[in-house]
């Protein structure tokens, strides 16, 4: 008989520990987009101080290539940021709610 009441404890704390660990997987996420926006955003700032290195136009013209893909690169992280913070905060919600829940059990 206490087989059967440890059972359903062990499945609320993997619940409890799967949401725990979905929590830090999108904290862990977001700050991987932060620091990603922030080596994109040197990359471009030293091409953007090389265009003006050099007289050739057509390099002048490759780097404002190079530098529009990584303004999109920053923004696709941007975006990454913002999905990530909002599902980490969606998951403590839920965990905070079956929290909550089990206090009833």
């Amino acid at each position: 008989m206490s087989e059967m009441k440890q059972l359903p404890r062990e499945h609320t704390i993997a619940l409890v520990q799967e949401l725990t660990d979905s929590h830090a997987h999108f904290a862990q996420e977001a700050e991987d987009a932060v620091s990603k926006q922030m080596e994109l955003r040197e990359r471009r700032n030293v091409l953007e101080s090389a265009k003006s290195k050099t007289d050739s136009g057509m390099a002048q013209t490759i780097i404002e290539s190079m530098v529009n893909e990584l303004e999109s690169e920053i923004e696709k992280e941007k975006e990454r940021q913002r999905l990530s913070e909002n599902n980490r905060g969606y998951y403590s919600e839920i965990k905070k709610a079956v929290e909550e829940a089990l206090k009833e059990f």
